[in-house]
C-alpha cells in the first residue's frame, strides 16, 4: 500500500544537514543553485521541519511552484502554494477559484498559522486587500463557541451576498429556519450552519453540485470580503503580510538571475545520471533497467535507505511485480505516493531517492497550478456537450450562473483554447477547455431564464 513519508523528519536530523541549516539568518534571501533541482523540494521540507524561520520560497515559474509544492506535500510538508492570476481581458470575469485560494492563504498569514509559503516573482507583485480591511472582514466559526447569528446574517447582508433557495455559487446564502448556508469567498466549499439562538451547534462543508454533506468541521476563519479589483489605495502586495522574520528561498531561475546568497558546503546530493539515457531507444531502455536494478541491490546491500515515487498504487504494484522477478526485497524500499522527475541520492547519510517517470524512462506530468486549493472543479465530472452548443445558447457557469455560450476561441494570452461566455452587461469569461466541466446547458421550463 503506497504511503506518505510521516518519518521524514528523520532524515534531516544529520549533523552535515544541521551544520548548513545552521548558516541561515532570518532576513535573509538564499539560493539553491548549488543543490541539484532534484533535491531542492527535499531541502526545503527538511527546513520547514527543522521549525526554522518563515519560509518564502519564490519559484521561478507557475509550473516550477506547482512541481516544488506536490513534492514537498508527498515528503510530508505541506505549505501552501500562493498562486498567480491570470491576465483577464477587459470587461471579462475573473478567475474566483484563484482569487479566493488567494484570499485564504492571506487570511491565515494574518492569523500566523503557515510555516511558509510556495509562490512566484508575479504573485509577489499583484494586489491584495491591505491586512486591515481583510481583518476586520475576517470571523471564526466553531460550533460551542460565541457566535452572533444576527450578526453573521447582517455581515452577509452588507456585503452584499445574494438570498437564494439553493447555495452553490461563492456569495450565496440561504436561511431556512435554524440553518444558514453560506459559500465564502475563501471557502473551498460552501458551508452548512446550524443553530440554538445565538450558539452555533453545527458546522459542515457541503457539496454544491448534490447538496450533501462533505464532512464535519471543528472550526473555519471565512472572509466577507469579495475578490473584486481594487483601487491602488485600498491595495498593498503580499509582502505586507508576510512576518518580518522570514526567509527567501529563489528557486529555479537561472544562477545569475537569482538575488541571494548561496550556503557553502552545501550538502553532497547527487543525481542519477545513469537514468539520465535517451529514453526512444529500446535497447538503452533496457540498459537503463539493467544499471537501475544492480544500483537498488548494491544500496539495499550497503544498508542504504530507498524510497520510490509513484503516481498511483497501480505503478506501485508494476514495480513490486518487476522488482521482485529480478529477486529484490520490495519489503524494504519506502513507497511515496506523489510525482516527481528525478531522484537523487545522499550518500553521507545512504539515502537514495527515485521516481517511476526516470525509472520507466519517462517525463513526469506535474499538476496544473491551482489545482492544490480544493474546490468545485474537483467534485464535477468532465462534460464535453459543448461540442453541441450553438453561439448564444443559454449556459450556466458553477460559480458565475447564467450567460451566454459564444463559442470557442483563442484565450487572449495564448495559451491555448476557452469557451467564450458572455454575462449580463457583456462581461466576458474564458473558460478553458479543460475546466469545461464547469459549465452546462440551461434547462428550464421557459424558453428564456
Amino acid at each position: 500500500m503506497t504511503h506518505r513519508t510521516s518519518g521524514a523528519a528523520r532524515w534531516f536530523t544529520s549533523a552535515s544537514f544541521a551544520q548548513w541549516r545552521a548558516q541561515i539568518r532570518p532576513g535573509s534571501s538564499y539560493t539553491l543553485h548549488s543543490i541539484p533541482t532534484a533535491a531542492q523540494a527535499f531541502v526545503l521540507s527538511g527546513l520547514v521541519y527543522a521549525s526554522s524561520p518563515f519560509l518564502l520560497i519564490v519559484a521561478s515559474s507557475p509550473k516550477r511552484a506547482t512541481a516544488l509544492a506536490g513534492t514537498m506535500e508527498a515528503l510530508g510538508c505541506r505549505i501552501p502554494l500562493f498562486p498567480e492570476t491570470a491576465p483577464v481581458p477587459q470587461g471579462a470575469l475573473p478567475d474566483l477559484d484563484l482569487a479566493a485560494s488567494r484570499l485564504q492563504i492571506a487570511t491565515a498569514l494574518l492569523r500566523k498559522e503557515l510555516p511558509g509559503l510556495i509562490t512566484t516573482p508575479a504573485a509577489l507583485r499583484q494586489p491584495l486587500p491591505r491586512p486591515e480591511s481583510l481583518q476586520a472582514s475576517t470571523i471564526l466559526l466553531s460550533p460551542g463557541s460565541p457566535a452572533d447569528r444576527k450578526s453573521l446574517l447582517d455581515k452577509l447582508t452588507t456585503a452584499e451576498f445574494e438570498q437564494c433557495p439553493r447555495v452553490s455559487v461563492r456569495g450565496q446564502m440561504s436561511v431556512r429556519g435554524s440553518i444558514v448556508d453560506l459559500f465564502p469567498w475563501t471557502a473551498a466549499f460552501p458551508l452548512r450552519t446550524e443553530w440554538e439562538g445565538n450558539t452555533l451547534v453545527s458546522l459542515r462543508e457541503f457539496d454544491p453540485v448534490s447538496q450533501r454533506s462533505r464532512g464535519i468541521l471543528s472550526s473555519i476563519t471565512i472572509s466577507f470580503l469579495p475578490p473584486a479589483e481594487l483601487a491602488e489605495e485600498e491595495s498593498t502586495t503580499l509582502l505586507e503580510y508576510l512576518p518580518a522574520e522570514r526567509c527567501r528561498f529563489s528557486v529555479g531561475a537561472d544562477p545569475s538571475a537569482q538575488d541571494g546568497e548561496s550556503l557553502e558546503p552545501a550538502p553532497d546530493f547527487q543525481e542519477h545520471d545513469f537514468l539520465g539515457l535517451p529514453r526512444e531507444d529500446s535497447l538503452i531502455r533496457e540498459g537503463r533497467w539493467t544499471l537501475f536494478a544492480a544500483e537498488l541491490r548494491r544500496w539495499l546491500a550497503e544498508g542504504w535507505e530507498v524510497g520510490i515515487f509513484v503516481n498511483n498504487e497501480g505503478e506501485e504494484k508494476r514495480l513490486e511485480e518487476l522488482l521482485a522477478a529480478e529477486r529484490i526485497d520490495t519489503t524494504r524500499i519506502l513507497w511515496i505516493a506523489g510525482a516527481l522527475a528525478r531522484g537523487f541520492s545522499w550518500p553521507a547519510e545512504r539515502l537514495t531517492i527515485l521516481s517511476d517517470a526516470e525509472i520507466f524512462g519517462r517525463y513526469q506530468t506535474l499538476p496544473r497550478q491551482g489545482k492544490q486549493t480544493a474546490g468545485v472543479a474537483e467534485v464535477r465530472p468532465v462534460e464535453t456537450a459543448f461540442a453541441e452548443w450553438q453561439p448564444g445558447d443559454f449556459v450556466v457557469h458553477l460559480q458565475h450562473g447564467i450567460g451566454r455560450y459564444r463559442g470557442v476561441e483563442a484565450l487572449p494570452e495564448g495559451d491555448g483554447e476557452a469557451l467564450l461566455l458572455e454575462f449580463a452587461g457583456g462581461a466576458k469569461l474564458y473558460v478553458p477547455i479543460d475546466q469545461s466541466y464547469l459549465v452546462s446547458r440551461y434547462v428550464s421550463g421557459s424558453r428564456r431564464p
